[in-house]
């Protein structure tokens, strides 16, 4: 199987995180020197298969922009293995804590952050899809966190990962405005890991409702929902837990002009 024959199969995997998807994606570019018609062409299919995911649309834009692509793909690898969001995100969280901290669904950044925080009253609640079996693969990594939010009373924090942001919005999964409502007087702190931030006019395309005819390929549908930055409390990133004035600041993702028409 070719390379990228290789990537567009996985990008229709359902079952390949964001982050995963988009170091795949960026070694590709990065070991197989292509021409930019041919990027953008690349770009623009892997895209349209997973629409949402913002560490893919942050590869994609770096390299496509670049004058030297493969550099591009190699510095983006670099920053996706080294991204330090769990890390300060974990060390961020209050020791001790006298209430429950509740994450909605378990990501790969919210694993890492409170895998080695077992201090911490952890709830993971269940996202709407995805999450069937996170009770059986909790208990599998012997992890004391609680699954459901049937007896989670007065949370400190409630964490939820976006998939992809701008500076003023992000998607996050169908649950979390009712969670907050629900939970009021919990802080909401939302992660956005490396490369998860777009500018305003990639985040609106990432975001778009596919056309008839891209539908059946968009692996996307209506999980998610989308929220205004300022219903954040905190935003954890990689240059740490910050609050949502200063996400404009932190954008590192360039505009493709290429890749605003999927």
């Amino acid at each position: 199987m070719l390379p990228f024959e290789r990537l567009r199969s996985i990008a229709r995997s359902p079952g390949i995180a964001d982050q995963e998807l988009a170091i795949e994606v960026a070694e590709c570019f990065a070991h197989y020197p292509i021409d930019s018609a041919q990027l953008v062409m690349i770009a623009r299919r892997l895209l349209s298969h997973r629409r949402s995911c913002g560490a893919l649309w942050w590869v994609c834009s770096r390299v496509v922009v670049a004058t030297d692509p493969q550099a591009a793909a190699l510095e983006a690898i670099k920053k996706l293995e080294s991204d330090p969001t769990a890390t300060r995100l974990s060390a961020s969280l209050p020791f001790p804590a006298d209430s429950p901290v509740a994450a909605l669904g378990w990501t790969d950044t919210i694993h890492s952050a409170l895998v080695d925080r077992t201090d911490l009253d952890v709830v993971v609640i269940p996202r709407s899809v995805g999450d069937k079996r996170l009770a059986q693969y909790l208990n599998r990594l012997e992890l004391p966190f609680r699954v459901g939010d049937g007896d989670l009373s007065d949370p400190s924090h409630l964490l939820v990962e976006a998939t992809v942001a701008s500076p003023t919005l992000a998607q996050v999964p169908i649950g979390t405005i009712d969670l907050k409502a629900t939970y009021p007087r919990a802080a909401l702190w939302l992660v956005l890991a490396q490369g998860c931030l777009l500018p305003d006019k990639m985040y609106a395309v990432a975001v778009a409702e596919p056309s008839s005819n891209d539908r059946l390929n968009d692996l996307e549908n209506n999980d998610y929902e989308q929220i205004e930055i300022t219903q954040a409390d905190r935003i954890a990133t990689p240059v740490g837990i910050i609050t949502p004035e200063r996400v404009s600041k932190n954008l590192d993702c360039p505009v493709a002009p290429e890749l605003l028409r999927l």
